[in-house]
């Protein structure tokens, strides 16, 4: 991939389902970088990137997970934009153009922030099994989930069942 945006464009990310990163900009309908996402975060157009939009999908988990990691190790991208898949068509070209559109709806996305992260997180560990401990996520990221209040009451909760219904309701807006 050696296509430029301009730093205050919005970067449009999409992953398909064999793990490879789609992506599209101003002028830029929607094309595969035949990365898959670590490979994908390393290339320099993140840095010149004020803004990354993206479908807050199970299949973007581990890749909003990570761009915010590099996002707050890093400073950049700025900002992440997370919008509710509803309506969106599954295949990339059609879900970035989707993302594209000037009418694209506010109270559709969100700028992830911790709470968001951790969702995001949690998920993507349960994606993928090299990332659990003892058959579950990391118990920390649990405790600091703002669902962890609802069922720390619980004198032994079921930790798979916690993860279970974190992962499902990612984002309760």
């Amino acid at each position: 991939m050696t296509t430029r945006t301009h730093p205050d464009e919005i970067l449009r990310l999409h992953v398909d389902a064999q793990g490879l990163v789609w992506t599209g900009w101003q002028g830029v309908r929607a094309f595969c970088t035949g990365q898959h996402g670590q490979a994908f975060l390393r290339h320099p157009v993140l840095r010149m990137t004020e803004s990354v939009r993206i479908l807050g999908t199970a299949g973007n988990a581990q890749l909003i997970s990570q761009l915010f990691v590099k996002h707050v190790k890093r400073g950049f991208p700025r900002r992440i934009e997370v919008v509710r898949p509803m309506g969106f068509s599954a295949e990339p070209a059609e879900a970035l153009q989707g993302l594209w559109q000037p009418g694209h709806i506010p109270w559709m996305s969100h700028t992830l922030t911790q709470p968001g992260y951790l969702s995001y997180s949690i998920l993507a560990a349960r994606q993928d099994r090299r990332a659990v401990r003892g058959g579950h996520p990391d118990v920390g990221l649990l405790r600091c989930h703002p669902a962890f209040p609802a069922i720390s009451f619980l004198p032994q909760p079921n930790l798979e069942a916690c993860f279970e219904l974190v992962s499902l309701v990612v984002d309760p807006r």
